[in-house]
């Protein structure tokens, strides 16, 4: 399994869509953890539970085929418990999902 991005061999194209994904990410990240779990995180946050996935810190739960094949991970912020969706293909969390939503999108994925 990987764990981390190589942005030192992109194109400057590549490596400017990579950065314009990594800013996408971060806000809606931002969003989805002030709305699910009542937190507010800023860039230097992120990039720190970023790094908990990565370095084998955050707790790895499942592949999840429901989320395009993205990873779910259990990070701790603050004293808080959250699940996050970790892209490894961008190296980054693509939102944050409370124990509700994930229930709903897991049992919808095992109807199909």
């Amino acid at each position: 399994m990987k764990v981390a991005v190589d942005f030192t061999n992109l194109s400057d194209d590549e490596y400017q869509n990579n950065i314009e994904i990594i800013r996408k990410r971060y806000y809606h990240c931002k969003h989805r953890a002030s709305e699910r779990y009542r937190v507010k995180i800023n860039q230097d946050d992120y990039f720190q539970l970023v790094d908990q996935i990565i370095t084998g810190e955050a707790l790895f739960l499942m592949e999840c085929d429901f989320l395009d094949g993205r990873f779910l991970y259990e990070v701790s912020f603050k004293g808080r418990q959250m699940l996050a969706v970790y892209d490894y293909d961008t190296g980054t969390i693509c939102t944050f999902l409370n124990d509700e939503i994930f229930q709903k999108l897991k049992m919808r994925w095992e109807r199909k």
